[in-house]
């Protein structure tokens, strides 16, 4: 986790901040409803939003929680409706600048940066991106392939096996390639033809394309060992390319992951029956899944994604570990 924080970067970083403050905000404000914590958790959930605009699912998943965590009513208006309604005005404040000021310099209405962070009528190498969407799992094909395109040299020895279909689609990637290694740069041409090699490979396995991959660079994202910042290759499970220090390490770092998932897991059963604690553990859960679903539809597989989620392994894999006290207990099996 420390070496996650220390490597994710500064925006990563802040973002995690932000989102562990909000889930400490929201149980405060759960435990004891205070004006204070709802400028907090809005705060948090603003400055989330500015960051990454991916964390609008942040304020999805946590004020819904707010807005029923003491129950739903029109007698409870003061309680419940008006600090939630407080704090997602709160959270898309700081929006307006930004929507006002696009609509005056590109004439769009665009309060979050867009997919792809391209200007509006800047041109987008869709093709590319879709061709590498057939093909693509791991991070160190986002690496070698993904960041270079379009301004650096692309080595077509790099690509797997699965990005062919046949021989032809064989030859025709690498005339592909040659083409835009020649200027290093993205052009109408060679869009166009990574675009009719991507709508070939969609239409011959559209199982692969919209179900399997999705699913397998999730997976991913999720298990893949942190050595993205350690040495060795990035293709850690390549035993010729590692040394046996190398290969250990990264095997006991996606343990680890695995383990941090598994024991979350448990430790969210176990919470299940706590009528106190089930807001901001449903709140979990969904923030948990909504961001797995964008995940199913980025083109580039990286680890930082998933950052957001070590706090919430950590914090419900310690639940998993821990014997509860008595007390607790006792209130669990009271009526």
């Amino acid at each position: 986790f420390l070496a996650e924080f220390t490597a994710a970067g500064l925006t990563e970083t802040l973002t995690l901040f932000c989102t562990v403050l909000a889930f400490w905000a929201l149980q405060q404000w759960l435990d004891a409803p205070q004006w204070r914590w709802v400028v907090v958790l809005g705060t948090a959930l603003a400055y989330a939003i500015l960051l990454r605009p991916d964390q609008g699912l942040l304020a999805a998943a946590v004020l819904p929680a707010m807005l029923l965590g003491h129950g739903f009513g029109l007698s409870k208006v003061k309680e419940t409706i008006v600090p939630a309604a407080v704090c997602a005005l709160l959270a898309v404040l700081p929006l307006a600048p930004w929507t006002v000021r696009n609509y005056r310099v590109f004439h769009v209405l665009q309060p979050l940066a867009p997919r792809y962070a391209n200007d509006p009528g800047e041109p987008n190498p869709y093709g590319f991106q879709r061709w590498y969407r057939t093909w693509a799992i791991d991070y160190a094909s986002t690496e070698d392939i993904y960041w270079d395109y379009d301004g650096d040299a692309m080595d077509f020895a790099t690509l797997p096996k699965r990005a062919f279909d046949s021989p032809e689609q064989y030859r025709e990637t690498a005339a592909v390639f040659a083409l835009y290694n020649e200027t290093k740069r993205n052009s109408p041409e060679v869009d166009a033809r990574f675009a009719a090699i991507a709508q070939a490979r969609v239409q011959a396995h559209p199982l692969r394309y919209y179900v399997l991959l999705p699913v397998a660079r999730l997976g991913n994202m999720l298990l893949r060992p942190r050595v993205d910042w350690l040495p060795g290759p990035l293709q850690w499970w390549r035993w010729s390319e590692s040394s046996p220090l190398q290969f250990s390490r990264a095997l006991f770092l996606g343990a680890l992951n695995l383990a941090l998932i598994v024991f979350a897991v448990i430790g969210a059963w176990r919470l299940k029956g706590r009528p106190d604690l089930r807001p901001i553990l449903l709140a979990m859960l969904a923030y948990g899944v909504l961001r797995c679903a964008l995940l199913l539809t980025v083109d580039n597989s990286e680890p930082r994604y998933t950052v957001e989620f070590v706090p919430f392994w950590i914090v419900l894999s310690a639940v998993a570990l821990t014997k509860p006290r008595a007390a607790e207990s006792e209130n669990r099996a009271a009526p």
